[in-house]
């Protein structure tokens, strides 16, 4: 038995362990140690460091691989808004009904998750219904896709959107439909701002309903409340690894003028790269097509900047040390993004396309010239790329090109997987791009599974430390009830029973509870 200076903290035994080390795939054991893998092999390897005060755990076959990194999140932004309506997967009648309930207790009724495609008539909200449902308490619904909102008439007088701002839908009477978009949007939504307090208040939960999807990492979407939260709050819970992906149009002046860059931070917080938006979405249509939408033909989305002005946004950035994480959705968007980051030759800087739903062949070509990162989002494919979904409702028979994993990986592009929170849950998204429809989407389970852990680590410059399970690299790991490698069909019915995030236990369960939530 070593001596209390030898022992680890925690050993796991018993288990199907998935190392995503192509040298060497397989373990039986895990031991860690002050946060770190000290054994990484065969129960033997890991009992000589049990002692005295070592936990000690039999997986009894239960498969066990590097913690999950969501590479995509919004969790500083979920944690402030715990007390909004949520509405995914609502009916419209539902949505409406949720609404009509909150606003008897006045103030403001605030939700999001609303989804028209999942609905039989395919409408958006209206400030009509909205005004039936919530009367003259002002009531803001924000799409799935956070590029739309829904407002009544009171919400709407408040907001007082500019005339002649863009985006501003107007009915066929031509009043305020009560849909705003883009800027529009933006604007309205600085009415329901949450402050640095609210959501440092809400992160022990946003906290934890991460670790019980398996989540030991986000690469997390922040503005200035959002940042300073996290700093509060992983300055005395240890629970959790964040890269701040911050908006470049909010913070890079700041964060310049204070001699910071990209990388900088600690094992717990890191800054990470400059979030720029090119374009919208689909479900707003929104996103800047080539050709136009297949259910609005004189419709096809634009770029929020200009080129010349992206071009001088991105290389203030890059050449402020700063790595960039570009929002690209439609092909157009896809290209000139792709273009636009080839054209700084650092493929050393690991520049992210965010979404990258539709890359066509050319946008492809230069980012694996480039080694650019495709930061994508295979739970897209499960709540859309359905027969009659969202994707074939904008796109027609275009929607089978959408997110082509396997040709992204095919090409040697890095490719990261993470949620957007449209919903979290990396087992889901696993599921998804495994039994997505079309066979240049499908990965297998262990291509998935490295997109949502070394890739995420390759994607922050994090691949030293962690994404895959390796001695000296950090003890995170997640176990689930069962191989999802041995039933491809059923990756999303596995349940997370251990999370745990350098060396320490953050959840535990007998059954967990599925991946998506």
């Amino acid at each position: 038995m070593p001596d209390s200076t030898d022992e680890a903290d925690l050993v796991i035994l018993d288990a199907e362990v998935w190392t995503g080390e192509p040298q060497r795939p397989s373990a039986r054991a895990l031991a860690a140690k002050n946060g770190l893998l000290v054994a990484v092999g065969t129960n033997a390897d890991a009992e000589a460091w049990v002692g005295d005060l070592t936990a000690v755990r039999s997986m009894a076959g239960a498969f066990v691989c590097p913690g999950f990194v969501d590479a995509h999140a919004h969790a500083a932004a979920m944690a402030g808004r715990l007390s909004w309506l949520r509405l995914e997967e609502a009916s419209r009648a539902e949505v409406l009904r949720m609404v009509s309930e909150r606003a008897k207790g006045g103030g403001w009724v605030l939700g999001r998750g609303w989804d028209e495609s999942l609905w039989p008539d395919r409408r958006y909200l209206t400030r009509r219904e909205l005004d039936t449902a919530a009367g003259t308490v002002p009531a803001m619904l924000v799409r799935v896709d956070g590029h739309m909102l829904a407002l009544n008439s009171a919400a709407l007088q408040l907001a007082q959107v500019p005339r002649g701002m863009r985006l501003t839908e107007l009915g066929m009477d031509g009043t305020p439909s009560g849909i705003l978009k883009e800027e529009a949007a933006v604007h309205a939504l600085a009415l329901a701002a949450t402050t640095t307090e609210q959501i440092e208040a809400g992160l022990p939960e946003a906290v934890a309903r991460l670790h019980a999807l398996g989540i030991t990492a986000v690469h997390d979407m922040v503005g200035g409340e959002g940042l300073e939260a996290w700093t509060r709050y992983l300055q005395r819970n240890k629970t959790l690894r964040v890269t701040a992906n911050f908006y470049l149009r909010d913070l890079l002046g700041q964060m310049a003028a204070r001699g910071m860059s990209s990388r900088m931070g600690d094992d717990w917080l890191r800054l990470g790269a400059a979030k720029v938006f090119a374009d919208g979405s689909l479900g707003a249509r929104t996103a800047a097509l080539s050709r136009p939408y297949e259910d609005d033909r004189g419709e096809r989305g634009f770029l929020l900047l200009g080129i010349p002005e992206l071009r001088a946004a991105l290389r203030e950035a890059h050449y402020g040390a700063f790595q960039l994480a570009v929002h690209a959705i439609g092909d157009r968007a896809a290209y000139v993004v792709a273009e636009e980051l080839a054209s700084l030759q650092a493929p050393e800087a690991r520049h992210r396309i965010e979404h990258f739903e539709m890359p066509g062949e050319a946008a492809l070509d230069l980012a694996h010239e480039q080694d650019l990162v495709a930061s994508m989002q295979p739970n897209f494919v499960g709540q859309w790329s359905q027969p009659g979904g969202l994707y074939e409702q904008r796109l027609g028979d275009r929607y089978a090109t959408t997110n082509p994993y396997r040709e992204v990986l095919r090409r040697g592009i890095p490719l990261c997987f993470g949620s957007d929170g449209m919903p979290y849950g990396p087992l889901y998204g696993i599921h998804s791009a495994v039994n997505a429809p079309f066979v240049e989407q499908r990965l297998s389970v262990e291509e998935a599974l490295r997109a949502y852990t070394a890739g995420g680590a390759h994607a922050s410059g994090d691949e030293a430390k962690t994404g895959t399970l390796l001695l000296g690299k950090f003890a995170d790991f997640v176990a689930l009830d069962r191989d999802p490698r041995k039933e491809p069909a059923k990756v999303r019915e596995a349940a997370v029973t251990l999370t745990v995030v350098g060396g320490r236990v953050m959840h535990a369960t007998r059954r967990g509870r599925p991946g998506k939530s």
